[in-house]
């Protein structure tokens, strides 16, 4: 075959696909106007004789002149329901998710009408509970709802707990909680729109979506981040623990080049204890079994909650966890992916590790030494209070008195400098103190240092001051 022939077909093949695309989409336009005219004869019918129809036949002719065909079978369009309250239609079985779907018992929930759902009970909603006979399909969370799976299941992929806690309403909580549906339940959390902002696909703020950067809260952390303290009560009631379930490790991000690129996990969502305001705190602490206090923490290998919150600057839920036992000498252990997200802000979809990134390490940092890098002076003087170890040796060899000396706040420099720590330890990088304050270009602090007897004509100090292109501190 000529060359020129083959571009023909080439050529023919492209614009087949892109028609018959183009094709699929008005089938499916069409679905959703038949779709839609048949949900309303179907709701004229269930207004006027109080259920739905048992046959879509029933319709006809006083409600529908005919059932509409499918677009793409020819067929007319097939409707599946349940009970004599939900239905939906299939526009597309490319797309399981393109259905028109009418569910009153949904709607009921994420409004908070608990009345509307006991009258739904009354008149024959059967509020069933999965049992051994159960197919294990039907319990594994879905995108699509499968309206065969007993009730509690629905309720519980429809995040029903989630739509009750938000909606304010403590006794539609306290209901689904007496009705069983999972308290341990998981939603995707989206952040509230205006209707105008919502997309075509009608997400909520409670959507199973596909973006990574999207935060997974259970009931538990949305209600605490709802700062919903009755309902905290009653979930911690039914059992919920505050502690978020032990994951296996995730894998390593791959990069385009298919290379793994160790600490690129997304950051782990903040637990109940981290999101907690003052009130909750000790409620979710009182929760927490003897021995898992660690755990609970954050503290048992990985970025601790006090090092998140610290690094958030809320200084107040810093003295917090501390009055409840969370250690102010605790670091990471080396070789578990730091938090990049909490400490050094989210970049591309929430995984770049390098934006912003400081010169110290400060996901690696003690909560003694980011106190002392944070510049505040009550926090530092509250952290050494209990128990704060000034002598403590951080990952790069540094020490508190390191981070106190580049610190534009010299009363934390004077704090620590009263209790005579060590002048002149280096770290992993050769700095002292004096050299850090140097390069910081924090004159005062090299004052002070050199009043408590630092040396300061260490080739540490003097090339950092040269680099810092400070006059002052170059002058002999």
């Amino acid at each position: 075959m000529s060359e020129a022939g083959q571009n023909v077909y080439l050529l023919t093949q492209l614009l087949a696909s892109s028609m018959n695309k183009i094709v699929h989409m008005a089938g499916r336009s069409v679905n959703v106007l038949s779709a839609a005219r048949l949900g309303v004869a179907i709701e004229r019918h269930r207004q006027e004789n109080g259920s739905l129809p048992s046959e879509l036949s029933a319709l006809v002719p006083g409600f529908i002149d005919a059932i509409p065909n499918d677009a793409f079978t020819g067929e007319q369009l097939d409707w599946n329901h349940k009970d004599t309250f939900r239905y939906s239609i299939e526009v597309d079985e490319e797309s399981p998710r393109m259905k028109w779907i009418y569910d009153p018992i949904q709607t009921a929930v994420e409004t908070g009408n608990l009345d509307a759902l006991k009258a739904f009970a009354a008149n024959g909603w059967e509020i069933t509970q999965p049992n051994a006979d159960t197919p294990e399909s039907q319990v594994t969370r879905r995108r699509v709802i499968d309206y065969s799976a007993p009730e509690t299941v629905i309720l519980t992929q429809q995040n029903a707990l989630h739509h009750a806690v938000h909606s304010g309403s403590s006794e539609l909580v306290q209901w689904l909680i007496e009705q069983g549906v999972d308290t341990n339940g998981t939603a995707e959390i989206w952040p509230p729109h205006d209707v105008g902002e919502l997309s075509d696909n009608g997400a909520d703020v409670f959507s199973l979506s596909m973006f990574d950067d999207t935060p997974i809260q259970t009931v538990l952390e949305f209600a605490v981040s709802e700062e919903r303290t009755g309902m905290v009560k009653m979930l911690l009631g039914a059992g919920v623990s505050p502690l978020r379930e032990t994951k296996k490790e995730a894998p390593i991000t791959q990069d385009l080049l298919g290379m793994g690129m160790p600490g690129m996990q997304p950051a782990e969502p903040p637990t109940a204890i981290e999101l907690a305001n003052a009130e909750i705190l000790p409620l979710l602490l009182a929760k927490v079994p003897r021995g898992k206090l660690t755990q609970a923490l954050g503290e048992d290998g990985g970025t601790s909650a006090l090092q998140k919150v610290l690094a958030k600057r809320e200084f107040g839920k810093a003295k917090r966890l501390i009055n409840s036992g969370a250690n102010v000498n605790y670091t990471p252990t080396p070789g578990i992916p730091p938090d990049f997200m909490t400490l050094f802000g989210a970049g591309m979809m929430g995984m770049n590790p390098f934006k912003a990134k400081p010169v110290s390490r400060l996901d690696r940092l003690s909560p003694v030494a980011l106190a002392a890098w944070l510049g505040d002076l009550d926090l530092f003087q509250f952290v050494i209070q209990n128990g704060g170890d000034l002598a403590k040796v951080e990952h790069d060899k540094s020490t508190t008195l390191h981070h106190a000396a580049a610190n534009r706040n010299g009363a934390i420099l004077r704090f620590t400098l009263a209790r005579q720590p060590e002048l002149h330890t280096r770290d992993e990088s050769g700095k002292s103190p004096a050299a850090c304050a140097a390069q910081a270009g924090r004159l005062d602090n090299l004052k002070q240092l050199q009043q408590a007897g630092a040396h300061l004509d260490d080739k540490a100090v003097i090339n950092a001051a040269i680099r810092n292109l400070n006059a002052e501190l170059v002058a002999p």
